[in-house]
């Protein structure tokens, strides 16, 4: 995971157009997180604000299994898990409180550059499916 290490430029298709995005990943407490701090700027009509969030990531060696959970200033939350990296992709899956579930499927490009297929089952069965690009900056 230190590839991540870093800050990343992010873009996904929202709305007929492209929404940015800004992750900087950093290690906090004593080396047992990877910490991510990510910055979107107002998108558009629907979002007037800075969508800011924070995210965890870090290895339970008790259940062998990586975990993640993040928040963000809109309300956002969540927590999902994996099994690892299998060659240069990783699958982390979750379930909210309200029944959604989140699957995302990440394929590591290069070491600066990433590919993200989120996709995203709301309690009523209707499936969202975005793919994210990242490039790292350095």
């Amino acid at each position: 995971m230190n590839f991540y290490l870093g800050t990343w430029q992010c873009t996904q298709p929202l709305r007929g157009g492209t929404r940015p995005e800004t992750d900087t990943y950093t290690m906090g407490m004593d080396g047992m997180w990877m910490v991510n701090s990510t910055n979107a700027p107002p998108f558009d009509q629907y979002r007037t604000v800075a969508q800011t969030g924070m995210g965890y990531v870090s290895y339970d060696p008790t259940v062998k299994m990586w975990v993640t959970t993040g928040v963000d200033n809109l309300g956002g939350y969540g927590m999902q898990s994996s099994p690892g990296w299998q060659g240069n992709t990783i699958t982390w899956t979750g379930q909210g409180l309200d029944g959604s579930k989140f699957t995302d499927v990440i394929t590591k490009v290069s070491d600066t550059q990433t590919s993200d297929v989120n996709t995203t089952t709301d309690p009523q069965g209707k499936v969202s499916t975005v793919t994210i690009t990242c490039k790292k900056s350095m």
